[in-house]
Protein backbone atom coordinates (compact mmCIF):
# COMPACT_ATOMS: atom_id res chain seq x y z
CA UNK A 1 0.00 0.00 0.00
CA UNK A 2 1.14 3.40 -0.84
CA UNK A 3 1.86 5.91 1.58
CA UNK A 4 0.69 9.35 1.94
CA UNK A 5 2.74 11.70 0.54
CA UNK A 6 0.76 15.37 0.95
CA UNK A 7 -1.96 16.60 3.42
CA UNK A 8 -3.68 19.21 1.50
CA UNK A 9 -7.10 20.41 3.79
CA UNK A 10 -9.09 23.37 3.86
CA UNK A 11 -11.74 24.80 5.81
CA UNK A 12 -13.63 28.10 5.95
CA UNK A 13 -14.16 31.04 8.28
CA UNK A 14 -17.66 32.40 8.14
CA UNK A 15 -17.90 36.12 8.36
CA UNK A 16 -20.23 36.32 11.32
CA UNK A 17 -19.00 34.96 14.84
CA UNK A 18 -21.40 31.84 15.28
CA UNK A 19 -18.81 30.02 17.64
CA UNK A 20 -14.71 29.99 18.49
CA UNK A 21 -12.72 30.95 15.38
CA UNK A 22 -15.52 32.25 13.64
CA UNK A 23 -16.13 35.84 12.14
CA UNK A 24 -13.23 38.40 12.14
CA UNK A 25 -12.44 38.24 15.85
CA UNK A 26 -11.60 34.46 14.95
CA UNK A 27 -10.20 35.34 11.51
CA UNK A 28 -7.82 37.91 13.78
CA UNK A 29 -6.80 35.03 16.21
CA UNK A 30 -5.83 33.15 13.45
CA UNK A 31 -4.15 34.86 11.37
CA UNK A 32 -1.91 35.89 14.91
CA UNK A 33 -1.26 32.98 15.79
CA UNK A 34 0.04 31.95 12.20
CA UNK A 35 2.51 35.03 12.11
CA UNK A 36 4.31 34.79 15.61
CA UNK A 37 4.14 31.09 16.37
CA UNK A 38 5.79 27.72 14.15
CA UNK A 39 3.43 25.40 16.85
CA UNK A 40 2.00 26.30 20.02
CA UNK A 41 5.10 26.24 21.61
CA UNK A 42 7.08 28.19 19.62
CA UNK A 43 6.46 32.14 19.73
CA UNK A 44 8.42 33.93 17.08
CA UNK A 45 10.25 37.34 18.20
CA UNK A 46 7.84 40.60 17.46
CA UNK A 47 10.27 41.25 14.45
CA UNK A 48 8.91 38.72 12.54
CA UNK A 49 7.53 41.39 9.72
CA UNK A 50 8.34 38.76 6.66
CA UNK A 51 6.50 36.06 8.01
CA UNK A 52 3.97 36.26 4.98
CA UNK A 53 4.57 35.70 1.41
CA UNK A 54 1.90 38.31 -0.23
CA UNK A 55 0.71 37.42 -3.41
CA UNK A 56 -2.25 40.00 -3.75
CA UNK A 57 -3.92 39.87 0.30
CA UNK A 58 -1.46 41.33 2.54
CA UNK A 59 1.86 41.06 4.20
CA UNK A 60 1.02 41.37 7.59
CA UNK A 61 -1.98 40.07 9.92
CA UNK A 62 -4.10 43.50 9.60
CA UNK A 63 -3.88 43.74 6.01
CA UNK A 64 -4.44 39.91 5.22
CA UNK A 65 -7.64 40.67 7.22
CA UNK A 66 -8.28 43.67 5.93
CA UNK A 67 -8.40 42.46 2.38
CA UNK A 68 -10.43 39.19 3.17
CA UNK A 69 -12.90 41.64 4.83
CA UNK A 70 -13.19 43.48 1.26
CA UNK A 71 -13.56 40.66 -0.66
CA UNK A 72 -16.14 38.47 1.91
CA UNK A 73 -18.99 36.54 0.59
CA UNK A 74 -22.20 36.14 2.13
CA UNK A 75 -20.91 32.65 3.57
CA UNK A 76 -17.18 32.24 3.90
CA UNK A 77 -15.08 35.41 5.31
CA UNK A 78 -11.72 33.24 4.15
CA UNK A 79 -10.53 30.01 3.47
CA UNK A 80 -7.51 28.30 4.88
CA UNK A 81 -5.26 25.70 3.27
CA UNK A 82 -3.08 23.67 4.97
CA UNK A 83 -0.19 22.59 2.61
CA UNK A 84 1.75 19.47 4.45
CA UNK A 85 3.99 17.18 2.39
CA UNK A 86 5.01 14.02 4.63
CA UNK A 87 7.95 14.89 6.79
CA UNK A 88 10.28 11.88 5.65
CA UNK A 89 9.92 13.55 1.95
CA UNK A 90 10.49 16.57 3.23
CA UNK A 91 13.45 15.48 4.66
CA UNK A 92 15.28 14.60 1.52
CA UNK A 93 15.57 18.00 0.61
CA UNK A 94 18.69 19.64 2.23
CA UNK A 95 17.73 21.81 5.09
CA UNK A 96 18.87 25.38 3.32
CA UNK A 97 16.30 24.58 0.50
CA UNK A 98 13.38 23.43 1.93
CA UNK A 99 11.81 26.51 2.72
CA UNK A 100 12.12 27.93 -1.29
CA UNK A 101 11.39 24.14 -2.09
CA UNK A 102 7.53 24.73 0.31
CA UNK A 103 6.98 28.05 -1.20
CA UNK A 104 7.13 27.09 -4.90
CA UNK A 105 5.27 24.01 -4.36
CA UNK A 106 2.51 26.10 -2.24
CA UNK A 107 1.96 28.30 -4.83
CA UNK A 108 1.51 25.61 -7.68
CA UNK A 109 -0.96 23.76 -5.88
CA UNK A 110 -3.00 27.29 -4.99
CA UNK A 111 -2.42 28.82 -8.19
CA UNK A 112 -3.18 25.29 -10.26
CA UNK A 113 -6.36 24.53 -7.79
CA UNK A 114 -7.75 27.97 -8.76
CA UNK A 115 -6.85 27.70 -12.80
CA UNK A 116 -8.83 24.24 -12.70
CA UNK A 117 -11.90 25.48 -10.91
CA UNK A 118 -11.74 28.70 -13.65
CA UNK A 119 -10.30 32.15 -11.53
CA UNK A 120 -8.09 33.29 -9.35
CA UNK A 121 -7.87 34.99 -6.01
CA UNK A 122 -5.21 36.58 -3.67
CA UNK A 123 -3.75 34.76 -0.80
CA UNK A 124 -1.07 34.82 1.36
CA UNK A 125 0.78 32.42 3.60
CA UNK A 126 3.56 31.80 6.16
CA UNK A 127 5.52 28.73 6.06
CA UNK A 128 6.13 26.79 9.18
CA UNK A 129 8.97 24.98 10.51
CA UNK A 130 8.12 22.52 13.57
CA UNK A 131 8.54 19.35 14.92
CA UNK A 132 6.70 16.14 14.81
CA UNK A 133 5.57 14.13 17.88
CA UNK A 134 8.72 12.22 17.61
CA UNK A 135 10.92 15.04 16.62
CA UNK A 136 11.36 14.54 12.70
CA UNK A 137 11.41 18.44 10.95
CA UNK A 138 8.14 19.36 9.70
CA UNK A 139 7.78 21.94 7.55
CA UNK A 140 4.62 23.45 6.02
CA UNK A 141 2.27 26.07 4.88
CA UNK A 142 -1.13 27.81 6.04
CA UNK A 143 -2.72 29.42 3.14
CA UNK A 144 -4.92 32.02 3.68
CA UNK A 145 -7.82 33.33 0.77
CA UNK A 146 -10.78 35.30 0.80
CA UNK A 147 -14.11 33.79 0.40
CA UNK A 148 -14.95 35.68 -2.95
CA UNK A 149 -12.50 34.58 -6.28
CA UNK A 150 -12.18 36.60 -9.86
CA UNK A 151 -13.70 34.90 -12.67
CA UNK A 152 -12.57 36.35 -16.05
CA UNK A 153 -16.37 36.76 -17.38
CA UNK A 154 -18.22 37.12 -14.53
CA UNK A 155 -15.84 39.27 -12.42
CA UNK A 156 -15.75 38.27 -8.66
CA UNK A 157 -17.97 35.74 -7.56
CA UNK A 158 -18.55 33.70 -4.08
CA UNK A 159 -15.95 30.53 -4.12
CA UNK A 160 -16.95 27.49 -2.73
CA UNK A 161 -15.20 23.68 -2.40
CA UNK A 162 -17.81 20.49 -1.65
CA UNK A 163 -16.72 17.15 -1.32
CA UNK A 164 -20.08 16.06 -3.39
CA UNK A 165 -18.68 18.20 -6.96
CA UNK A 166 -15.41 16.63 -6.66
CA UNK A 167 -13.28 19.80 -5.79
CA UNK A 168 -11.46 17.92 -2.71
CA UNK A 169 -10.42 15.10 -4.92
CA UNK A 170 -9.35 17.69 -7.11
CA UNK A 171 -7.21 19.79 -4.53
CA UNK A 172 -6.06 16.22 -3.38
CA UNK A 173 -5.13 15.40 -6.98
CA UNK A 174 -3.17 18.42 -7.92
CA UNK A 175 -1.50 18.43 -4.70
CA UNK A 176 0.02 14.86 -5.09
CA UNK A 177 0.97 15.62 -8.86
CA UNK A 178 2.80 19.18 -8.11
CA UNK A 179 5.05 17.04 -5.13
CA UNK A 180 5.84 14.26 -7.38
CA UNK A 181 7.10 16.86 -10.48
CA UNK A 182 8.76 18.66 -7.73
CA UNK A 183 10.48 16.21 -5.83
CA UNK A 184 11.34 13.87 -8.92
CA UNK A 185 12.78 17.32 -10.54
CA UNK A 186 14.81 17.82 -7.41
CA UNK A 187 16.08 14.31 -6.51
CA UNK A 188 15.06 12.33 -9.29
CA UNK A 189 12.65 9.62 -9.58
CA UNK A 190 15.12 7.39 -6.69
CA UNK A 191 11.92 7.93 -3.84
CA UNK A 192 9.06 6.70 -5.88
CA UNK A 193 9.83 3.25 -5.22
CA UNK A 194 9.65 3.43 -1.42
CA UNK A 195 6.37 5.47 -1.55
CA UNK A 196 4.84 3.89 -4.49
CA UNK A 197 3.71 6.70 -5.82
CA UNK A 198 0.54 5.28 -7.84
CA UNK A 199 -0.95 3.72 -5.13
CA UNK A 200 -0.57 6.64 -2.92
CA UNK A 201 -2.02 8.60 -5.43
CA UNK A 202 -4.70 6.36 -5.78
CA UNK A 203 -5.60 6.01 -1.96
CA UNK A 204 -5.46 9.58 -1.39
CA UNK A 205 -8.24 10.35 -3.97
CA UNK A 206 -9.97 7.17 -2.63
CA UNK A 207 -10.59 9.22 0.65
CA UNK A 208 -12.83 11.74 -1.26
Amino acid sequence: MGQTLIIANLRYIKPKRTGRGQGTKGLRSMLKYLQYRNDRQGHIPSGSQDRWVDRGLGLHHQAILKSCTDLTSREVLAWTYVISPEPDLMALIPEKERRPFIQALTEDIIEGYYAERGCTAPYAYVVHEALTQDGRPHTHTHVILPGTARDDLEGWQPFTNFRSKGHLMLLDRIANGELTQALNFKIGLGWQGEYDVQAALSTTIGRN
